[in-house]
């Protein structure tokens, strides 16, 4: 593959888990050490300082639609910046925002699209925006939900969790889209993981899927954490690598809380075979 090669998900659905296994699996590591250097890998589709790159003007205090419509120039300039495949990390809802594409398609080489269960989702992102629970199930349900715009990222639109899937789930084919369920990565990690290095066209040895695998593991990461820190853990909460864990939405939330998630997101729930089995 050459050009961009979206890694895309949804906030809190397992982004940073491919990006931290593609970078062992493509330096070949063999120690545990990827989430210092993961900012080395790839690059973030709404970092300020790209827009700049690109603007004749201070990006700061642009508005909406004349940063949006830096984003393709921005966009060609990082599929320009390497010889082979660029890795780009995004959240972006693949639809227009502020007159422009999101996604620039003509630079794309492919995506990998990571999907998790919205009734997880909520509980990880409540933290990480520093918010209650019941605050991230709206903000899931919201098709107006935009991020960004605090100095270090440019204004972007999320949107609501079922939008946002679907958009990227109907974006392609199988030869230029990938998509991988969070919950596969955790129960099953050896065929989903192999499937990713497929998808790329990588033919690594079993013992080197093996050991990317395990190095990108949550108590892998978790102690990477501990023991020197992330930089993308948010202002708002104590760790990045929380509980890495899928389903613990079972005993957390309410019955209310279920309803809402399920009530705003049911048709992509269904298709991915997320919903609880009452509401089957």
């Amino acid at each position: 593959m050459s050009g961009i090669l979206w890694l895309a998900s949804y906030p809190k659905s397992g982004n940073t888990w491919i990006r931290i296994f593609l970078a062992n699996l493509i330096s070949n590591a063999k120690n545990a050490d990827a989430i210092k250097n993961i900012k080395y890998f790839n690059f973030s589709d709404v970092h300020a300082h790209l827009f700049q790159n690109v603007a004749s003007s201070p990006v700061e205090g642009m508005s909406v639609e004349d940063i949006a419509a830096l984003r393709p120039t921005m966009h060609r300039s990082l599929a320009q910046s390497g010889q082979n495949t660029v890795f780009v990390k995004t959240h972006s809802c693949l639809t227009e925002f502020g007159g422009h594409d999101q996604i620039t398609m003509d630079v794309t080489s492919g995506a990998i699209y990571i999907l998790r269960n919205p009734l997880d989702v909520c509980l990880s992102m409540a933290p990480h925006f520093g918010i209650s629970v019941d605050e991230a199930i709206e903000w899931l349900n919201d098709y107006s939900f935009v991020a960004g715009d605090d100095g270090g990222e440019v204004p972007y639109l999320i949107g609501a969790w079922s939008r946002h899937v679907e958009s990227w789930t109907q974006a392609g084919s199988s030869s230029t889209l990938h998509i991988v369920r969070y919950e596969d990565m955790t129960y099953k990690p050896g065929p989903t993981f192999k499937g990713i290095a497929k998808f790329m066209g990588l033919k690594p040895p079993a013992e080197a899927l093996k050991r990317a695998i395990k190095l990108s593991s949550f108590d892998n990461v978790r102690s990477q954490e501990d023991r020197s820190g992330f930089e993308e853990r948010s202002v708002h909460a104590d760790k990045f690598f929380r509980v890495g864990k899928a389903n613990q939405w079972k005993s957390v939330l309410s019955k209310e809380q279920i309803d809402k998630v399920v009530e705003g997101n049911y048709d992509m729930m269904k298709k991915f075979n997320y919903l609880p089995p009452e509401y089957k």
